[in-house]
Protein backbone atom coordinates (compact mmCIF):
# COMPACT_ATOMS: atom_id res chain seq x y z
CA UNK A 1 0.00 0.00 0.00
CA UNK A 2 1.07 3.61 -0.44
CA UNK A 3 1.87 5.60 2.72
CA UNK A 4 2.69 9.28 3.08
CA UNK A 5 6.31 9.70 4.21
CA UNK A 6 5.18 12.40 6.63
CA UNK A 7 3.07 9.80 8.46
CA UNK A 8 5.91 7.33 9.02
CA UNK A 9 7.45 7.38 12.51
CA UNK A 10 11.19 6.75 12.80
CA UNK A 11 12.27 5.92 16.35
CA UNK A 12 14.38 3.73 18.60
CA UNK A 13 15.19 0.94 18.87
CA UNK A 14 14.71 0.29 15.16
CA UNK A 15 16.43 3.39 13.80
CA UNK A 16 19.60 2.67 15.80
CA UNK A 17 20.13 -0.98 14.86
CA UNK A 18 21.91 -0.55 11.52
CA UNK A 19 23.41 2.87 10.65
CA UNK A 20 22.81 4.05 7.11
CA UNK A 21 25.77 3.36 4.80
CA UNK A 22 26.37 6.47 2.62
CA UNK A 23 27.51 4.32 -0.33
CA UNK A 24 24.36 2.18 -0.27
CA UNK A 25 22.22 5.28 0.26
CA UNK A 26 23.70 6.91 -2.83
CA UNK A 27 23.14 3.77 -4.90
CA UNK A 28 19.47 3.44 -3.87
CA UNK A 29 18.89 7.16 -4.46
CA UNK A 30 20.28 6.85 -7.97
CA UNK A 31 18.06 3.83 -8.64
CA UNK A 32 14.96 5.73 -7.45
CA UNK A 33 15.80 8.69 -9.66
CA UNK A 34 16.13 6.42 -12.68
CA UNK A 35 13.40 3.83 -12.06
CA UNK A 36 11.22 5.12 -9.26
CA UNK A 37 10.69 3.49 -5.85
CA UNK A 38 10.87 -0.32 -6.10
CA UNK A 39 7.45 -1.52 -5.00
CA UNK A 40 8.72 -5.10 -4.67
CA UNK A 41 10.71 -3.95 -1.62
CA UNK A 42 8.17 -2.09 0.56
CA UNK A 43 9.09 -0.50 3.87
CA UNK A 44 8.06 -2.61 6.88
CA UNK A 45 5.72 -0.81 9.27
CA UNK A 46 4.25 -1.68 12.65
CA UNK A 47 1.36 0.70 12.84
CA UNK A 48 3.06 3.93 11.84
CA UNK A 49 6.51 2.89 13.18
CA UNK A 50 9.21 2.03 10.64
CA UNK A 51 10.62 -1.36 11.57
CA UNK A 52 12.87 -2.04 8.58
CA UNK A 53 13.85 -0.02 5.52
CA UNK A 54 15.54 3.08 6.96
CA UNK A 55 18.05 3.47 4.12
CA UNK A 56 15.30 3.18 1.50
CA UNK A 57 13.24 5.76 3.37
CA UNK A 58 16.15 8.22 3.47
CA UNK A 59 16.75 7.70 -0.24
CA UNK A 60 13.07 8.38 -0.98
CA UNK A 61 13.22 11.60 1.05
CA UNK A 62 16.42 12.64 -0.74
CA UNK A 63 14.68 12.10 -4.08
CA UNK A 64 11.72 14.25 -3.06
CA UNK A 65 9.08 11.50 -2.90
CA UNK A 66 5.97 12.14 -0.85
CA UNK A 67 4.69 8.54 -0.68
CA UNK A 68 6.32 5.12 -0.66
CA UNK A 69 5.20 1.52 -0.86
CA UNK A 70 4.81 -0.05 2.61
CA UNK A 71 3.74 -3.32 4.19
CA UNK A 72 1.87 -3.21 7.50
CA UNK A 73 2.71 -5.94 10.05
CA UNK A 74 0.61 -6.96 13.03
CA UNK A 75 3.34 -7.78 15.54
CA UNK A 76 2.04 -8.68 19.04
CA UNK A 77 4.62 -6.43 20.71
CA UNK A 78 7.84 -4.53 20.18
CA UNK A 79 9.92 -7.63 20.97
CA UNK A 80 8.50 -9.42 17.95
CA UNK A 81 8.96 -6.37 15.72
CA UNK A 82 12.57 -6.00 16.86
CA UNK A 83 13.38 -9.63 16.19
CA UNK A 84 11.80 -9.39 12.73
CA UNK A 85 13.97 -6.38 11.86
CA UNK A 86 17.13 -8.14 13.02
CA UNK A 87 16.36 -11.34 11.11
CA UNK A 88 15.62 -9.35 7.96
CA UNK A 89 18.95 -7.54 8.08
CA UNK A 90 20.88 -10.64 9.16
CA UNK A 91 19.75 -12.41 5.99
CA UNK A 92 20.80 -9.48 3.79
CA UNK A 93 24.23 -8.60 5.14
CA UNK A 94 27.37 -9.85 6.83
CA UNK A 95 26.88 -8.79 10.44
CA UNK A 96 29.76 -6.62 11.63
CA UNK A 97 30.99 -6.52 15.22
CA UNK A 98 29.30 -3.15 15.55
CA UNK A 99 26.01 -4.59 14.27
CA UNK A 100 26.20 -7.40 16.83
CA UNK A 101 26.98 -4.94 19.61
CA UNK A 102 23.97 -2.76 18.78
CA UNK A 103 21.57 -5.65 18.30
CA UNK A 104 22.53 -7.31 21.57
CA UNK A 105 22.09 -4.00 23.39
CA UNK A 106 18.64 -3.52 21.86
CA UNK A 107 17.55 -7.07 22.70
CA UNK A 108 18.85 -6.80 26.26
CA UNK A 109 17.03 -3.53 26.90
CA UNK A 110 13.63 -4.05 25.30
CA UNK A 111 10.94 -1.46 25.69
CA UNK A 112 7.24 -1.31 25.05
CA UNK A 113 5.80 1.06 22.47
CA UNK A 114 5.21 3.70 25.15
CA UNK A 115 8.81 3.55 26.42
CA UNK A 116 8.18 1.64 29.68
CA UNK A 117 11.05 -0.84 30.24
CA UNK A 118 10.04 -4.49 30.10
CA UNK A 119 13.36 -5.79 31.38
CA UNK A 120 17.01 -4.97 31.47
CA UNK A 121 19.49 -7.79 31.05
CA UNK A 122 23.10 -7.46 32.21
CA UNK A 123 26.00 -9.73 31.35
CA UNK A 124 26.64 -10.08 35.08
CA UNK A 125 23.14 -11.40 35.77
CA UNK A 126 22.47 -13.52 32.70
CA UNK A 127 24.14 -16.87 32.49
CA UNK A 128 25.26 -18.10 29.06
CA UNK A 129 22.18 -20.28 28.89
CA UNK A 130 18.79 -19.93 27.27
CA UNK A 131 18.81 -16.14 26.91
CA UNK A 132 22.25 -16.12 25.26
CA UNK A 133 21.29 -19.10 23.10
CA UNK A 134 18.13 -17.38 21.85
CA UNK A 135 19.97 -14.15 21.06
CA UNK A 136 22.76 -16.10 19.38
CA UNK A 137 20.29 -17.99 17.17
CA UNK A 138 18.58 -14.75 16.23
CA UNK A 139 21.85 -13.09 15.23
CA UNK A 140 23.41 -16.16 13.66
CA UNK A 141 26.40 -16.11 16.01
CA UNK A 142 27.65 -18.20 18.95
CA UNK A 143 26.51 -17.71 22.57
CA UNK A 144 30.11 -16.81 23.39
CA UNK A 145 29.92 -13.92 20.94
CA UNK A 146 26.71 -12.72 22.60
CA UNK A 147 28.39 -12.72 26.01
CA UNK A 148 31.38 -10.83 24.62
CA UNK A 149 28.99 -8.21 23.28
CA UNK A 150 27.30 -7.99 26.69
CA UNK A 151 30.65 -7.47 28.39
CA UNK A 152 31.47 -4.60 26.04
CA UNK A 153 27.98 -3.06 26.24
CA UNK A 154 27.92 -3.21 30.04
CA UNK A 155 31.43 -2.15 30.94
CA UNK A 156 33.54 -0.91 28.00
CA UNK A 157 34.77 2.67 27.72
CA UNK A 158 33.30 4.83 24.94
CA UNK A 159 36.66 4.62 23.17
CA UNK A 160 36.56 0.81 23.11
CA UNK A 161 32.99 0.76 21.83
CA UNK A 162 33.93 3.24 19.12
CA UNK A 163 36.86 1.04 18.09
CA UNK A 164 34.47 -1.89 17.64
CA UNK A 165 32.04 0.25 15.64
CA UNK A 166 34.77 1.43 13.27
CA UNK A 167 36.24 -2.04 12.85
CA UNK A 168 39.54 -1.11 14.51
CA UNK A 169 39.03 -3.74 17.23
CA UNK A 170 37.41 -7.15 17.13
CA UNK A 171 34.62 -8.01 19.53
CA UNK A 172 36.78 -10.67 21.19
CA UNK A 173 39.66 -8.23 21.75
CA UNK A 174 37.28 -5.56 23.06
CA UNK A 175 35.69 -7.99 25.52
CA UNK A 176 39.08 -9.16 26.76
CA UNK A 177 40.25 -5.57 27.23
CA UNK A 178 37.01 -4.58 28.95
CA UNK A 179 37.07 -7.50 31.40
CA UNK A 180 40.69 -6.75 32.29
CA UNK A 181 39.82 -3.10 32.92
CA UNK A 182 36.84 -4.14 35.05
CA UNK A 183 39.09 -6.33 37.20
CA UNK A 184 41.43 -3.36 37.66
CA UNK A 185 38.54 -1.18 38.79
CA UNK A 186 37.49 -3.83 41.30
CA UNK A 187 41.01 -3.95 42.75
CA UNK A 188 40.65 -0.25 43.52
CA UNK A 189 37.02 -0.55 44.64
CA UNK A 190 36.12 -4.22 45.30
CA UNK A 191 32.58 -5.42 44.67
CA UNK A 192 30.17 -6.02 47.53
CA UNK A 193 27.92 -9.04 47.83
CA UNK A 194 24.53 -8.18 49.33
CA UNK A 195 26.09 -5.10 50.89
CA UNK A 196 29.04 -7.05 52.33
CA UNK A 197 32.68 -6.61 51.23
CA UNK A 198 34.34 -9.51 49.41
CA UNK A 199 37.67 -10.44 47.88
CA UNK A 200 38.34 -9.55 44.26
CA UNK A 201 39.26 -12.22 41.71
CA UNK A 202 42.64 -11.63 40.05
CA UNK A 203 43.94 -12.30 36.57
CA UNK A 204 47.13 -13.99 35.34
CA UNK A 205 49.25 -11.06 36.51
CA UNK A 206 48.93 -12.46 40.06
CA UNK A 207 48.51 -16.12 39.20
CA UNK A 208 49.99 -17.48 42.44
CA UNK A 209 47.06 -15.94 44.35
CA UNK A 210 43.67 -15.86 42.68
CA UNK A 211 42.12 -13.34 45.09
CA UNK A 212 43.09 -9.87 46.26
CA UNK A 213 41.96 -7.97 49.34
CA UNK A 214 42.75 -4.28 49.73
CA UNK A 215 41.79 -2.96 53.19
CA UNK A 216 44.65 -0.49 52.67
CA UNK A 217 45.57 1.22 49.40
CA UNK A 218 48.29 3.67 48.44
CA UNK A 219 52.08 3.69 48.60
CA UNK A 220 54.99 6.15 48.88
CA UNK A 221 57.83 4.04 47.48
CA UNK A 222 57.51 5.72 44.07
CA UNK A 223 58.73 2.74 42.01
CA UNK A 224 58.78 3.68 38.33
CA UNK A 225 57.35 0.32 37.26
CA UNK A 226 54.40 0.29 39.72
CA UNK A 227 51.28 -1.15 38.05
CA UNK A 228 49.17 -0.39 41.15
CA UNK A 229 49.93 3.32 40.93
CA UNK A 230 48.95 3.25 37.24
CA UNK A 231 45.58 1.69 38.11
CA UNK A 232 44.93 4.15 40.92
CA UNK A 233 45.80 7.12 38.69
CA UNK A 234 43.27 5.97 36.09
CA UNK A 235 40.37 5.57 38.49
CA UNK A 236 41.25 8.04 41.27
CA UNK A 237 42.83 11.00 39.44
CA UNK A 238 44.34 13.54 41.80
CA UNK A 239 44.62 11.05 44.67
CA UNK A 240 48.40 10.67 44.12
CA UNK A 241 48.21 7.09 45.43
CA UNK A 242 47.85 8.40 48.99
CA UNK A 243 47.86 5.68 51.70
CA UNK A 244 44.27 5.09 52.81
CA UNK A 245 42.62 2.74 55.30
CA UNK A 246 39.28 1.26 54.11
CA UNK A 247 37.41 0.16 57.19
CA UNK A 248 34.42 -0.94 55.06
CA UNK A 249 36.58 -3.61 53.40
CA UNK A 250 38.08 -5.02 56.57
CA UNK A 251 35.47 -7.74 57.15
CA UNK A 252 35.73 -9.30 53.66
CA UNK A 253 37.30 -12.58 54.95
CA UNK A 254 34.19 -13.17 57.07
CA UNK A 255 31.98 -13.23 53.96
CA UNK A 256 34.04 -15.53 51.71
CA UNK A 257 34.16 -19.33 51.55
CA UNK A 258 37.07 -21.29 50.12
CA UNK A 259 36.03 -22.87 46.78
CA UNK A 260 35.91 -26.67 46.68
CA UNK A 261 38.37 -26.57 43.77
CA UNK A 262 41.01 -25.23 46.14
CA UNK A 263 41.64 -28.84 47.20
CA UNK A 264 43.55 -29.32 43.94
CA UNK A 265 44.40 -25.68 43.09
CA UNK A 266 46.11 -23.89 45.96
CA UNK A 267 45.92 -20.58 44.12
CA UNK A 268 42.18 -20.56 44.87
CA UNK A 269 42.97 -20.56 48.60
CA UNK A 270 45.55 -17.78 48.36
CA UNK A 271 44.60 -14.14 48.96
CA UNK A 272 47.09 -11.40 48.05
CA UNK A 273 46.70 -8.78 50.78
CA UNK A 274 47.10 -5.14 49.72
CA UNK A 275 47.97 -5.65 46.08
CA UNK A 276 47.32 -1.90 45.82
CA UNK A 277 49.60 -0.89 48.70
CA UNK A 278 52.65 -1.73 50.79
CA UNK A 279 51.11 -2.57 54.16
CA UNK A 280 54.52 -2.41 55.85
CA UNK A 281 55.73 0.89 54.48
CA UNK A 282 57.19 3.18 57.14
CA UNK A 283 54.18 5.49 56.73
CA UNK A 284 51.60 2.81 57.67
CA UNK A 285 50.32 3.08 61.29
CA UNK A 286 50.65 -0.01 63.46
CA UNK A 287 46.92 0.08 64.15
CA UNK A 288 46.14 -0.50 60.44
CA UNK A 289 48.42 -3.54 60.36
CA UNK A 290 47.03 -4.93 63.62
CA UNK A 291 43.45 -4.73 62.36
CA UNK A 292 44.32 -6.52 59.13
CA UNK A 293 46.21 -9.30 60.95
CA UNK A 294 43.29 -9.77 63.36
CA UNK A 295 41.02 -10.51 60.39
CA UNK A 296 43.60 -12.93 58.97
CA UNK A 297 43.79 -14.78 62.29
CA UNK A 298 39.99 -15.14 62.29
CA UNK A 299 39.86 -16.66 58.78
CA UNK A 300 42.02 -19.82 59.11
CA UNK A 301 40.65 -21.53 55.98
CA UNK A 302 42.42 -19.02 53.73
CA UNK A 303 46.11 -18.37 53.05
CA UNK A 304 46.91 -14.64 53.17
CA UNK A 305 49.99 -13.49 51.28
CA UNK A 306 51.82 -10.32 52.30
CA UNK A 307 54.48 -8.66 50.17
CA UNK A 308 56.60 -5.64 51.05
CA UNK A 309 59.63 -3.69 49.89
CA UNK A 310 60.27 -2.72 53.52
CA UNK A 311 61.04 -6.07 55.22
CA UNK A 312 62.66 -4.54 58.33
CA UNK A 313 59.18 -4.12 59.89
CA UNK A 314 58.13 -7.75 59.42
CA UNK A 315 59.81 -9.21 62.56
CA UNK A 316 57.78 -6.79 64.72
CA UNK A 317 54.61 -8.87 64.36
CA UNK A 318 53.52 -12.29 65.52
CA UNK A 319 52.28 -13.95 62.36
CA UNK A 320 49.08 -16.04 62.11
CA UNK A 321 49.55 -19.64 60.96
CA UNK A 322 47.80 -18.88 57.66
CA UNK A 323 50.06 -15.97 56.72
CA UNK A 324 52.63 -16.24 53.91
CA UNK A 325 55.12 -13.40 54.24
CA UNK A 326 57.30 -12.13 51.42
CA UNK A 327 59.53 -9.32 50.27
CA UNK A 328 60.29 -7.95 46.81
CA UNK A 329 63.91 -8.15 45.72
CA UNK A 330 64.25 -6.62 42.28
CA UNK A 331 67.82 -5.31 42.60
CA UNK A 332 70.93 -6.53 44.41
CA UNK A 333 70.81 -3.64 46.90
CA UNK A 334 67.67 -5.18 48.48
CA UNK A 335 69.23 -8.61 49.04
CA UNK A 336 70.97 -8.00 52.37
CA UNK A 337 67.92 -6.30 53.95
CA UNK A 338 65.77 -9.27 52.91
CA UNK A 339 68.13 -11.84 54.45
CA UNK A 340 68.59 -9.84 57.67
CA UNK A 341 64.85 -9.35 58.24
CA UNK A 342 63.70 -12.88 57.39
CA UNK A 343 66.07 -14.51 59.86
CA UNK A 344 63.64 -13.18 62.48
CA UNK A 345 60.31 -13.64 60.67
CA UNK A 346 58.26 -16.43 62.22
CA UNK A 347 55.73 -17.34 59.52
CA UNK A 348 54.83 -20.73 58.01
CA UNK A 349 55.83 -19.61 54.51
CA UNK A 350 58.52 -17.01 53.84
CA UNK A 351 59.11 -16.01 50.26
CA UNK A 352 61.01 -13.82 47.81
CA UNK A 353 59.35 -12.08 44.88
CA UNK A 354 62.03 -11.33 42.33
CA UNK A 355 59.68 -9.54 39.98
CA UNK A 356 60.64 -7.63 38.04
CA UNK A 357 64.09 -9.17 38.12
CA UNK A 358 66.01 -6.18 36.76
CA UNK A 359 69.57 -7.41 37.41
CA UNK A 360 71.57 -10.42 38.55
CA UNK A 361 70.71 -11.32 42.15
CA UNK A 362 73.22 -13.10 44.39
CA UNK A 363 72.26 -14.38 47.86
CA UNK A 364 74.82 -15.57 50.39
CA UNK A 365 72.12 -17.62 52.10
CA UNK A 366 68.54 -18.64 51.23
CA UNK A 367 67.86 -20.83 54.26
CA UNK A 368 65.45 -18.27 55.76
CA UNK A 369 63.07 -18.63 52.77
CA UNK A 370 60.73 -21.35 51.55
CA UNK A 371 59.73 -20.06 48.13
CA UNK A 372 60.94 -17.79 45.34
CA UNK A 373 58.87 -16.19 42.59
CA UNK A 374 60.74 -14.98 39.49
CA UNK A 375 59.22 -12.71 36.86
CA UNK A 376 59.88 -10.12 34.19
CA UNK A 377 58.76 -6.54 33.66
CA UNK A 378 55.09 -6.31 32.73
CA UNK A 379 53.59 -3.40 30.82
CA UNK A 380 53.29 -0.17 32.85
CA UNK A 381 53.57 3.57 32.41
CA UNK A 382 57.05 3.87 33.91
CA UNK A 383 59.04 1.34 31.91
CA UNK A 384 58.60 -0.85 28.84
CA UNK A 385 57.93 -4.59 29.06
CA UNK A 386 61.27 -6.39 29.52
CA UNK A 387 62.72 -9.84 30.14
CA UNK A 388 65.55 -10.55 32.58
CA UNK A 389 68.74 -12.07 31.25
CA UNK A 390 67.99 -15.79 31.20
CA UNK A 391 71.33 -16.59 32.84
CA UNK A 392 70.15 -14.61 35.92
CA UNK A 393 66.96 -16.68 36.09
CA UNK A 394 68.79 -19.99 35.74
CA UNK A 395 71.39 -19.04 38.35
CA UNK A 396 68.83 -17.99 40.98
CA UNK A 397 66.62 -21.00 40.22
CA UNK A 398 69.52 -23.42 40.66
CA UNK A 399 70.58 -21.76 43.94
CA UNK A 400 67.00 -21.83 45.26
CA UNK A 401 66.42 -25.47 44.36
CA UNK A 402 69.77 -26.46 45.88
CA UNK A 403 68.60 -24.78 49.12
CA UNK A 404 65.30 -26.70 49.02
CA UNK A 405 63.09 -23.78 48.00
CA UNK A 406 60.01 -24.13 45.82
CA UNK A 407 60.42 -22.07 42.62
CA UNK A 408 57.66 -20.35 40.70
CA UNK A 409 58.32 -18.89 37.24
CA UNK A 410 55.75 -16.22 36.39
CA UNK A 411 53.89 -16.48 33.04
CA UNK A 412 55.58 -13.25 31.93
CA UNK A 413 58.91 -15.10 31.73
CA UNK A 414 58.64 -15.89 28.04
CA UNK A 415 61.57 -18.28 27.79
CA UNK A 416 60.23 -20.36 30.67
CA UNK A 417 57.40 -21.59 28.47
CA UNK A 418 59.76 -22.44 25.61
CA UNK A 419 61.52 -25.01 27.81
CA UNK A 420 60.06 -28.49 28.05
CA UNK A 421 57.77 -28.57 31.09
CA UNK A 422 59.23 -31.77 32.53
CA UNK A 423 62.73 -30.37 32.92
CA UNK A 424 61.86 -28.10 35.80
CA UNK A 425 58.92 -27.47 38.14
CA UNK A 426 58.06 -23.98 36.96
CA UNK A 427 54.90 -23.44 39.01
CA UNK A 428 55.90 -25.09 42.25
CA UNK A 429 54.21 -23.91 45.44
CA UNK A 430 55.67 -24.23 48.94
CA UNK A 431 54.31 -26.46 51.65
CA UNK A 432 51.99 -24.38 53.78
Amino acid sequence: MQTRIADIEVRAPFKDLFPVDPVILAAISESIQQNGFDGSKPLDLWGTVLVDGHTRLQAAVACGLETVETFSHEFPDEDAALEYAIRNQRDRRNMTAGDILRCVAALDQRKTANGRPLKTVSRDTVSPGRSADHTAELLGVSPATVNRARAVNDHATPETKQAVETGEMSLAAAAQKTRAEKREVEQVDPPKRAGKPTFNRTNDNIEWAQWTWNPVTGCKHGCKYCYARDIDARFNPGNNFAPTFHNDRLSAPQHMRVPAEAATNIGLRNVFVCSMADLFGDWVPESWIDQVLDEVHNAPDWNFLFLTKNPKRLPEWSWPKNAWVGTTVDVQSRVQAAMDAFRDVDAPVRFLSCEPMTERLVFEDLSMFNWVIIGGMSDNSGRATAQPDWAWVEELTEQAEAAGLAVYWKPNLQKAWEIEFGKRRKRQYPEG
